[in-house]
């Protein structure tokens, strides 16, 4: 640290950059561990990376059917509220389980 600023490497930056862009593709910080890992290993194995991507992928899908479904749900809600005359809302009702 010089003058109160922290120096770093051009590897130190590569690194930096391979975990921030990681992160921006979903990857956990255990995962972004584990390709670090096999990123600075002699001869990383592509297998082994391709089944963290694969397994990162199936999580992401996973997530897109819970979003779809939640969209579906949030769709027929407000429909029923510009509909529904009543006192209840029911786009709260639902939320607290009624």
């Amino acid at each position: 640290m010089r003058g109160g600023v922290r120096q770093y490497t051009a590897m130190d930056r590569d690194r930096l950059r391979f975990i921030r862009q990681a992160k921006n593709m979903g990857f956990t910080l255990k995962q972004v561990d584990e390709l670090l890992k096999l990123r600075d290993g002699q001869m990383p194995l592509r297998e082994d990376v391709r089944a963290l991507a694969r397994e990162k992928m199936e999580e992401i899908e996973a997530r897109i059917t819970e979003l779809e479904h939640l969209r579906a749900q949030l769709r027929i809600l407000t429909n029923l509220c510009e509909c529904e005359s009543g006192e209840e809302c029911p786009i709260l009702s639902a939320i607290e389980g009624r």
